[in-house]
């Protein structure tokens, strides 16, 4: 059994501030008997009030609420994992994370705006190979190569600068990650499209690009911000409280590297991409690759395992609104 959504697995983690608000609400219920009732009626209030009842409730409700939770993110059962050959063009987004990527010289964010461009891509070339490659000073693999729209899509939404804590920028230290995957893998039939804004503290030349250009890899570079700058927002609660600044204390305006971005285009025979008008062209570029044969290797969904843990959940419900905490009553 997977979880197709397996993050809404940490909402069990809440599952003892639910026994804390129990805790709370006995304590409460004792505080107004207290300061509201006379003796008598005191007396009567606590003799009728089944502690059994209250932590037999709250028991019902807690597996309630881990079986919706476990409903939720979706549990279900894989088959056996199928191959088959498919014709595919074998896309890399290869994009910047950087610092600088959230400069507001593009809408609502340069790293949003990349973003865009991407799932606008994807959706245009459902069922084609995509992977993944996230750079500032490093570089990882943040998604594997998969013909999922949907999981590419996901993954794609989740992009943030906050996935790299190292600061700087190494679009050379990107490049060698995929020539090197590439050739491990023994892998060429590849297009990379770079979305930056160009910045970089490891000087990129064409030596950097001498491999891909040998093997016919294309680079096209879609730049992201303006060649006017833009200061780089620090953000808290969502809220823009200071912007970054030099070791002088000086505000640091980024700027778009124009001149890199279409370097790296020029040399490996890609176009470059300025601005979202000329997308189209792009897109039309990638309608002209020659599609290649791949074995593409997929676990087909077997059976939906949800409604095991929801319908238990709903009784659960139920019967928690049917036992009462009183002795004088039966439920």
């Amino acid at each position: 059994m997977v979880f197709k959504y397996s993050f809404v697995l940490l909402l069990l983690f809440f599952i003892p501030v639910d026994l804390y608000i129990l805790c709370l609400r006995i304590k409460n219920k004792r505080k107004a008997l207290n300061n509201y009732g006379n003796a008598g009626t005191i007396e009567k209030e606590i003799s009728n009030l089944s502690y059994k009842k209250v932590y037999f409730k709250w028991g019902i409700l807690t597996l309630a609420c881990v079986f919706l939770t476990i409903a939720l993110a979706r549990p279900v059962k894989m088959g056996a994992e199928v191959k088959r050959k498919q014709k595919v063009i074998d896309v890399i987004f290869l994009v910047d994370i950087s610092k600088s990527m959230l400069a507001e010289d593009e809408k609502p964010n340069r790293i949003e705006k990349a973003k865009k461009y991407m799932k606008n891509i994807i959706i245009k070339y459902p069922q084609n190979s995509f992977s993944l490659v996230l750079f500032s000073n490093n570089a990882f693999v943040y998604c594997p190569s998969t013909i999922d729209t949907n999981t590419i899509v996901e993954f794609t939404d989740e992009i943030s600068v906050d996935l790299s804590s190292l600061p700087g920028t190494s679009l050379k230290k990107a490049f060698e990650l995929i020539r090197n995957s590439l050739i491990k893998n023994k892998e060429k039939e590849k297009t990379i499209i770079l979305l930056s804004d160009g910045e970089t503290h490891a000087p990129v030349d064409n030596n950097d690009l001498e491999w891909f250009t040998k093997n016919k890899i294309k680079i096209y570079a879609i730049a992201l911000g303006s060649e006017e700058g833009a200061k780089i927002p620090i953000s808290e609660n969502n809220k823009t409280i200071e912007y970054k600044k030099d070791s002088s204390g000086k505000e640091i305006i980024t700027k778009r590297n124009t001149e890199l971005l279409k370097n790296i285009s020029s040399k490996t025979n890609a176009i470059f991409i300025e601005n979202e008008k000329q997308l189209p062209a792009l897109i039309s570029k990638l309608n002209q690759l020659k599609k290649e044969n791949k074995e593409i290797k997929q676990k087909v969904i077997k059976e939906e395992l949800y409604y095991y843990f929801l319908i238990p959940a709903l009784f659960l419900f139920l019967m928690e609104l049917l036992v009462l905490e009183r002795k004088d009553v039966f439920i």
